[in-house]
């Protein structure tokens, strides 16, 4: 085994790049003998079919090994890890690797954004005697594209691509600008929340009918707005739709019951039944009897409302229902089942009670059977009982209701005296959800003698409700979520998508054709926005804590918060997937990625830099405190970070050495809390107003004007001719910055009021609104830059 130390350069192979990385840029390379290094390191004698590992390598160039100059032209295979295998030396003898330098990156300007008018841009190199190529179509340019040897102009819409070759040289890496020219922006496109509220109180009850999802939830404080029923369409199961929603005079307390083509709803005063034949729920009747739970076998229903009471209604007629028989049982119970002529209840830790109802006008108690445990759910199939009782599973054989038998149990993976929030079966299925122990597990009962546990999970709140409907089971977790799980493949279990009945968005980041938007506590929604005029939420992708700061490179995400930074990949956005975690001490509170680092700030601990060149296991390079409190960062160059502090201005800190930042000077008026770039002009808030400042000339940086609000900033992008603000309380707000030194404030965005969060991508803005009341139940904003 032989290592090369301290080579400045990552040494890719000259087979390797010359097929992979030509094909990836478009631009030719060279062939470079032997003889055209500059650079020559000998590595030693190695016999054949030795590996030589690549080592401290910080940029990518292609490299050659070879023998001596008997054989310059040994050939070798590469793992793209940095290690190359030698595999037809002749004999021992002394190799080589010679390094090829990379073509610096063509530089254009303006930047790209947003103009009102034609823009003349310029291309430039910093390599010496390079030729530039560049495409306007959106392809990737090559050596036949268009050479770059003048100033363009710009007079449309246009995305400009650009490379460039140095002769003895590697091709340079693509630069992509993108122009939008317009003075027109209108609203194209929004996505409603299904309801309007920011609090945790709600209780929530659903049920399914076909490809309908009924979601019930309301508030338990009598002067909160009117409660909904709310309908979800779930024929296409990737991107579901709100099909609408009706207002209800009363609160739902219990439970919301669908069989056949009837909707069962109970209150604290009443039983209600709604006609859902046609979708969208339609009155039929009320009975002044209340309820907390509803069950229904054949043509009649069994509600429950004390703890030892149960009403039976008779709905043979279900708009003329009928209420037979009221009757109680000694003690309480915790749930019932109705299987042929007899209703099962669990009484806690007085077992199980056997009741017949034959003859409805006089239930019969048939037998008791007593139960260690405390039994708290119950479900019934082919002749057996299936019960939830102190983390175990209990199965009844009770094809003689008057003498049960035990047959079989198996244990449930929570604390021994765990709470049962959620147990259904269906398809010899049986689902259960925990509630403060945060667990969802499936058992197998074909063989209800030996239950057999398949999957479980652990979810991100307490498990409410659970609901069968097919193959899939529909899992309520804490107030808002529901997670739908495909069982096709009972051994492979996989979530097909979530639904989220509420949302309250901070920010937005798109990539593509899809928007990544986040609330602090409630993690990361994955849009489609590939129709701006129809977004759609497909996914979520949930964060073990607050959500801070997001941003999408290639598809890879990363975000910031509670405990550091997270990398998920987002190739499959129905499917994120998390790759990594990088540790902080504190949570973070925002980042900025450039090249192959990521660059976060904490309030108390300054600022981090991880390299992410493998993101998979990405390294924290150091930490550097700012003396003060961090709050935003920003990195025009590998030279210098430019970081927002509450209390001491901004500051600018010598990155280059990553490992080793230095604190260089604190400038600019009042403190600062927030900050973003566009090329080398810095915007940065403090609380009402907004500053630009110039940093072309980092020792000297100059501020060139100011603009007063009328409340808090929150967020501000700018790029082009235009920045757009946030501000407590408000629409967005368009700003003319075509002269940074005399920013021109043009007005509120149409109809965004309440906007957290804003961002631009091509010709559309995206911005996110705080859910605040019935009047504003739009979550994110699309609007068209025309």
């Amino acid at each position: 085994m032989k290592t090369i130390k301290n080579i400045p350069i990552v040494l890719f192979f000259y087979i390797l790049f010359f097929t992979s990385y030509h094909s990836g840029y478009g631009l030719e390379t060279n062939e470079f003998p032997y003889s055209s290094f500059t650079s020559v390191y000998p590595v030693g004698d190695v016999d054949g079919n030795s590996i030589i590992d690549i080592v401290d390598a910080l940029l990518i160039a292609r490299y050659y090994v070879g023998l001596t100059e008997i054989n310059p032209g040994a050939s070798a295979d590469t793992d793209m890890d940095g290690s190359v295998t030698i595999v037809d030396a002749l004999k021992t003898a002394q190799f080589y690797v010679g390094i090829i330098q990379k073509t610096a990156m063509p530089e254009i300007d303006p930047a790209g954004g947003w103009y009102t008018s034609g823009r003349t841009m310029t291309i430039s190199s910093p390599a010496a005697d390079a030729h530039i190529y560049y495409t306007t179509d959106g392809s990737v340019p090559f050596t036949g594209s268009s050479r770059y040897s003048s100033p363009l102009l710009i007079n449309q819409t246009t995305t400009v691509k650009t490379g460039a070759m140095k002769q003895g040289d590697m091709a340079s890496d693509i630069c992509i600008v993108h122009y939008s020219l317009s003075d027109t922006i209108v609203k194209r496109g929004v996505w409603e929340c299904p309801y309007f509220t920011d609090t945790e109180s709600r209780h929530t009850f659903y049920a399914i009918k076909d490809n309908y999802l009924y979601v019930y939830s309301h508030y338990i404080f009598t002067d909160m707005p009117p409660d909904y029923l709310i309908i979800f369409d779930l024929t296409d199961p990737v991107k579901i739709r709100k099909a609408g929603f009706i207002e209800l005079d009363f609160s739902v307390t219990g439970s919301i019951f669908i069989k056949d083509d009837y909707l069962y709803v109970t209150s604290v005063d009443n039983f209600r039944i709604f006609d859902v034949s046609d979708v969208i729920p339609r009155y039929v009747s009320t009975i002044e009897q209340g309820g907390s739970m509803i069950k229904i076998s054949g043509k009649y229903g069994y509600i429950n409302y004390a703890s030892n009471s149960i009403t039976i209604v008779d709905l043979h007629n279900p708009a003329l229902p009928r209420i037979i028989n009221t009757f109680t049982i000694s003690g309480t119970f915790n749930d019932y089942e109705i299987y042929g002529d007899n209703i099962y209840f669990v009484k806690g830790s007085d077992g199980i009670l056997v009741m017949n109802i034959e003859d409805k006008q006089n239930p019969v108690i048939v037998t008791e059977y007593p139960l260690s445990g405390y039994i708290s759910h119950v479900e019934v199939a082919e002749n057996h009982l299936f019960l939830a009782a102190s983390g175990q599973v209990i199965v009844i054989d009770i094809t003689d209701p008057a003498q049960p038998v035990t047959i079989g149990q198996a244990a449930i993976p929570v604390k021994p005296n765990g709470s049962i929030h959620g147990f259904v079966l269906q398809n010899n299925m049986i689902a259960i959800g925990s509630g403060y122990e945060y667990c969802f597990v499936m058992f197998d009962v074909s063989d209800p003698a030996s239950p057999q546990m398949m999957y479980h999970y652990l979810p991100t709140d307490i498990i409410n409700h659970l609901y069968f409907s097919g193959n899939t089971i529909y899992v309520q977790e804490g107030h808002y979520f529901f997670r739908k799980i495909d069982i096709t493949d009972v051994q492979h279990p996989y979530v097909k998508t979530c639904i989220d009945t509420k949302l309250t968005m901070n920010d937005v980041f798109v990539a593509g054709n899809y928007a990544y938007a986040y609330d602090y506590d409630e993690g990361i929604k994955i849009f489609d926005v590939s129709d701006p005029s129809s977004p759609l939420f497909i996914s979520p992708l949930y964060n073990e804590g607050i959500v801070a700061d997001i941003l999408v490179r290639g598809t890879l995400l990363y975000y910031v918060g509670s405990g550091g930074l997270t990398i998920v990949d987002v190739a499959d956005p129905l499917h994120p997937g998390k790759i990594s975690h990088v540790e902080t001490t504190e949570n973070v509170n925002s980042m900025f990625m450039r090249g192959h680092y990521v660059y976060m700030t904490q309030y108390d601990d300054g600022l981090y830099i991880v390299d992410v060149t493998n993101p998979d296991r990405p390294e924290l390079l150091s930490q550097t405190k700012t003396n003060h409190h961090a709050n935003a960062v920003y990195v025009p160059d590998e030279q210098n970070a430019y970081i927002s502090d509450t209390e001491a201005r901004l500051l600018r800190m010598d990155i280059s050495d990553p490992a080793y930042p230095e604190k260089m000077n604190f400038f600019g008026y009042q403190t600062k809390t927030g900050l973003f770039g566009y090329g080398y002009n810095l915007f940065s808030i403090y609380n009402c107003g907004l500053e630009i400042t110039a940093i072309n000339d980092p020792a000297n940086p100059v501020s060139l004007s100011t603009i007063q609000f009328p409340s808090k900033l929150i967020d501000i992008f700018a790029a082009g001719d235009y920045a757009l603000v946030t501000c407590l309380d408000e629409q967005a707000e368009l700003i003319d910055i075509s002269d940074p030194g005399n920013p021109v404030r043009l007005g509120m965005l149409d109809d965004s009021g309440n906007a957290r969060g804003v961002f631009v991508s091509g010709n559309y803005i995206y911005a996110t609104r705080e859910i605040t009341s019935e009047q504003s139940p739009e979550g994110l904003i699309i609007y068209e830059i025309r």
